[in-house]
């Protein structure tokens, strides 16, 4: 191989992150490292620098592409799919189609690209000899996801009431009293009180089918006639079940809105995809990647590192998985709107009676779009209030307070995006007229007049 120097392993952003749910998981947490690699350190198209070595250690594309159709044709999950992919690259190997990837890291990532077209979980790396890649990525498992909190990036209480979990993460764990355990023990009890709850997958690739399981449990009666079967070349090869039981009341009746999006991979797709089936949850965003089948990574001699697929999910309701297809959302909408559209769905959801709040806030989130303009007459001074346009938008400034966004509601009504409960109404010199005052509506029923100053720029530098 031609001479170069790389710093560290390269690896495709397509990595594989889903592990098996084998009833011994004490394998997937081991290869839910490879998750922990690319979700938590938010990896390019080539990752984690590990030091300088040369590509003169690898070995010949022929000889790599070899090893790697060995390992295939003995471990993936389908014996008769695995002889035929494991021939198709012995074969274009042996007539020279590989040869001009001389460089580890490009080979690498052009068998990736293929094999992926096979399985979404495919994923080819190479390292030089004497990169411990592994103990590096352990280290990841230890601490980096602790500052990661496990996953649980954010939690909150929407205005509305609506509850909010951000998961980037499926950390995994074995028993009771772990601490990824109590990172979604606290996240659940911060949301506990709340009667709708959205669980945000939308940068969520992967991990641990344990914590799937676990958050499975808080939403469904039986969990076992809802968890996904494993099947290997063996048979059956073990149950999504979680190896702990909650002690939280369980939300059975809680509306539950899952948001995905092209990004939402693996075990992130098996939870929406577990609770879609069951009639538990509506998925909110866009078509998920598709990789359902998990696995763990098999080396090479000379430094190559495969991910490869050695079960395959089987959901008792479907019949089937989501590999190659994703999970196909109830509500389609760009990832980038499902959060607003989920938090419509969830305050509708709680039916006609809502308190006045959170029906302001149903109000403004409804008028939240792109093509409701607000109206440029709008634009100058109000008492210790300033409206100006800033990045295509008006914006309300009050001294040094937080820019906050004007929402049209109609009728010369507007509210603020960031407090969707708020309300302003113009005041005018007769219908029609030029704008006199902008009045504000206090929660408890008291206004607040802001009569019009002199013009000011209508623009926020």
């Amino acid at each position: 191989m031609a001479d170069c120097t790389m710093e560290g392993e390269s690896r495709p952003r397509g990595s594989a992150e889903g592990f098996p749910g084998r009833l011994d998981m004490g394998s997937v947490t081991r290869a839910l490292t490879t998750a922990l690699v690319m979700t938590l350190a938010a990896l390019p198209t080539y990752a984690l620098a590990q030091g300088v070595a040369s590509c003169a250690q690898a070995p010949a594309p022929r000889t790599a592409v070899a090893d790697i159709a060995r390992l295939i044709r003995a471990s993936y999950f389908d014996a008769t799919r695995a002889t035929r992919i494991a021939n198709g690259l012995e074969a274009d190997a042996k007539a020279g189609l590989f040869d001009r990837y001389t460089d580890p890291r490009d080979l690498a990532f052009v068998l990736t690209k293929r094999l992926s077209t096979e399985d979404r979980h495919f994923a080819v790396s190479w390292a030089p000899k004497g990169n411990d890649a592994t103990t590096t990525v352990a280290a990841l498992d230890d601490s980096d996801t602790a500052r990661a909190n496990h996953g649980f990036s954010d939690v909150a209480v929407l205005p509305g009431g609506v509850g909010y979990v951000k998961l980037d993460l499926f950390a995994g764990f074995e028993g009771p009293g772990s601490p990824q355990q109590a990172a979604a023990d606290a996240a659940l009890r911060f949301v506990a009180g709340t009667p709708s709850l959205i669980i945000d997958l939308r940068d969520n690739g992967g991990g641990s089918p344990n914590m799937v399981a676990y958050l499975v449990q808080q939403f469904v009666a039986e969990p076992a006639k809802v968890a996904s079967v494993f099947r290997s070349r063996t048979g059956l090869d073990g149950y999504e079940l979680s190896p702990v039981a909650s002690t939280l009341p369980k939300r059975l009746d809680t509306p539950l809105f899952i948001l995905v999006s092209a990004r939402t991979g693996s075990s992130a797709e098996a939870l929406a995809y577990t609770l879609q089936a069951a009639g538990r949850a509506v998925i909110v965003g866009e078509r998920t990647g598709g990789a359902a089948n998990p696995g763990s990574a098999r080396q090479t001699a000379d430094g190559f590192s495969i991910f490869i697929s050695v079960s395959t999910p089987v959901n008792p309701i479907t019949g089937t998985n989501w590999e190659g297809r994703g999970v196909t959302p109830d509500v389609a909408v760009p990832q980038d709107d499902a959060l607003r559209v989920a938090r419509i769905l969830a305050l509708e959801a709680e039916g006609k009676a809502l308190p006045r709040q959170a029906a302001l806030v149903l109000e403004t989130l409804k008028a939240e779009t792109a093509a409701n303009a607000a109206d440029q007459a709008l634009a100058g001074r109000f008492g210790d209030l300033q409206i100006a346009e800033s990045g295509g938008a008006l914006r309300l400034v009050q001294g040094r307070r937080p820019l906050r966004t004007l929402v049209p509601l109609g009728a010369d009504r507007f509210s603020l995006a960031e407090e969707p409960a708020a309300r302003f109404a113009v005041e005018r010199a007769g219908p029609g007229g030029d704008i006199t005052a902008l009045v504000r509506t206090l929660p408890g029923g008291g206004e607040i007049r802001y009569p019009r100053m002199m013009e000011m720029s209508a623009t926020l530098q």
